[in-house]
């Protein structure tokens, strides 16, 4: 997979709308996605160890905007001398002899064998060579992907990490390497890491994307995801919970009859907390006994489900009551808006409002995460 593959397969594949800023790629070889990285604008650090190879992605890297080279061999453990088999076509080199390799591709055979010195990821880390904070990492060491993942312990725990691609295989292409279910169930699943897309080639091997859990889990206050992104809930006091909220009408997908009260109670954790019928003018509303001073609105929308689920708050209208009667429009959805992935909507008032609702006017049904309305201390 090229790197604009890449780009293009994280936005298509993940459904979630997290940012893509910083970027590990583990074996860069000869540095092919430098430029493509570059002109999605994303901050890529190239990692390679055979000294060949990264003089080539050195120079592509110098003449790019925001990529980094950067040489080392990256194993599970530091300070080991290993020997490093290359490869007639070099894209299959590798820390790993070819096992079932040599027999998929017959044409492809180990022309050099060189040593080298191993580090780790969390030591590159450590040692400033690659950034604490990256959003998402590829890794792409030729069978020797559990042991990448194994010496990056400490990044995969720290929760900055919101995804990696990873070339795995049913079976290993190389003699010592893992099998694909080794790979997710004792490396990434404990990490807090669930498979979101593979399909597997004729011979058994793909690109597959993994990514961090956003759903909590009964002993967890905040989901892995939230804590990821630092998740902005807002500062103030959330007085949607002194208000009476309600909904247009509940519908078969509705947990109970009060459920409109979901929306503000707890966190947000990225499915529906209410859900109406199919319905022209479908809404969602709080009241208060006193008009309240609302000083910032921040609604989180749902993103589990396709693209067509998470668009239906599209053309919703957010709209405040001063006396409880008369509505006032104060911002309509153009752009779908996400949830726990870290870009909810956010409206800055002031406002004084008896009343305020979520209404949509098209005849589909309303639905989302979590809704806070937050106001300021003036002392």
């Amino acid at each position: 997979m090229t790197a604009a593959e890449t780009v293009r397969a994280l936005r298509q594949y993940t459904g979630l709308n997290l940012p893509l800023k910083k970027l590990v790629h583990i074996g860069a070889n000869t540095g092919q996605e430098v430029e493509p990285y570059d002109q999605a604008d994303v901050e890529g650090y190239h990692v390679e160890a055979h000294p060949e190879y990264f003089v080539q992605v050195a120079a592509r890297c110098s003449s790019a905007r925001k990529q980094k080279a950067v040489l080392a061999c990256c194993d599970e453990a530091s300070g080991l001398t290993v020997e490093f088999n290359v490869t007639s076509n070099g894209q299959s080199s590798s820390l790993l002899p070819l096992g079932r390799h040599a027999v998929a591709y017959p044409f492809i055979t180990v022309t050099d064998k060189i040593r080298l010195q191993t580090t780790t990821i969390d030591d590159l880390i450590n040692a400033g060579s690659l950034p604490a904070d990256p959003d998402w990492m590829v890794i792409d060491v030729q069978g020797a992907e559990s042991r990448v993942i194994a010496g990056a312990e400490k990044l995969l725990e720290s929760g900055k990490l919101w995804g990696l691609q990873v070339e795995v295989a049913l079976d290993s292409l190389y003699e010592g390497g893992p099998s694909f279910e080794r790979l997710y169930t004792d490396y990434l699943k404990p990490k807090g890491y669930y498979l979101k897309h593979a399909d597997f080639n004729l011979f058994g091997w793909t690109n597959a994307l993994f990514l961090k859990r956003w759903w909590r889990l009964p002993d967890e206050d905040m989901a892995p995801l939230h804590r990821h992104v630092g998740l902005d809930l807002g500062e103030g006091k959330n007085i949607a919970l002194d208000g009476h909220c309600s909904q247009s009408s509940v519908s078969v997908w509705s947990t109970h009859a009060e459920e409109a009260r979901n929306a503000v109670s707890g966190f947000p954790h990225g499915s529906y907390s209410f859900h109406t019928q199919i319905e022209p003018n479908s809404w969602w509303k709080i009241e208060w006994s006193e008009p309240q001073r609302i000083d910032e609105i921040l609604c989180f929308n749902r993103i589990d489900g396709d693209a067509e689920v998470r668009e239906r708050i599209a053309g919703a209208i957010f709209e405040y009551s001063p006396d409880g009667s008369s509505w006032h429009a104060l911002h309509t959805v153009g752009e779908v808006f996400g949830g726990v992935d870290g870009s909810p909507l956010r409206l800055r008032g002031p406002i004084e409002a008896r009343a305020f609702r979520v209404r949509q006017p098209r005849s589909v049904p309303l639905h989302f995460d979590h809704i806070r309305l937050l106001q300021r201390s003036t002392g």
